[in-house]
Parts: structure tokens; C-alpha cells; sequence
């Protein structure tokens, strides 16, 4: 984050650590996944239904980060879309 951030809102911060850490998941399965070391990220949320209600807040997030990064070609082969 840069500074100044503290002006953002909760929202555009905790979607800015959800795209941050999809996207740094994808750089360490990639570079880990050869060797055998599967990679695992948290999310500390705060309301479940902010994940589990389809239209969470936190969940919107997720998939729309994941969705962008691996549809780009240097991640497109870490998962299959079926």
C-alpha cells in the first residue's frame, strides 16, 4: 500500500489484500508446485456471510482476483477450468 491509504475505506482495503494475496498464492504454487510443496493462504474474515452469502463482500472479491489472475497466461496452467 502507499502512503496515505489510511484515507481508503475498510472496503478498499481489505479488497486490495484479497487481490495481493490471490495474487501472491499464484506466484509461490508457481514456483513451489514443481518441487512438491503445495502452498497455502489465509483470510482472516471478518463475517462469515462476507464469504458465504453469494454475494459476500469477501467472496466477490476472491473470485473476481482469481478469475483475473488466472486467466493470464504465465498462471492460466496452474488450475484447470472445466
Amino acid at each position: 500500500m502507499r502512503l496515505g491509504a489510511f484515507l481508503y475505506n475498510k472496503s478498499e482495503i481489505m479488497k486490495h489484500q484479497i487481490r495481493q494475496t490471490v495474487l501472491e498464492h499464484l506466484r509461490k504454487k508457481k514456483k513451489f508446485s514443481d518441487k512438491g510443496i503445495k502452498v497455502l493462504s489465509l483470510f482472516f474474515i471478518d463475517k462469515v456471510d462476507n464469504y458465504l452469502n453469494e454475494d459476500g463482500f469477501i467472496r466477490k472479491c476472491f473470485v473476481e482476483a482469481f478469475k483475473e489472475f488466472t486467466a493470464q497466461q504465465e498462471y492460466r496452467e496452474l488450475y484447470y477450468v472445466y
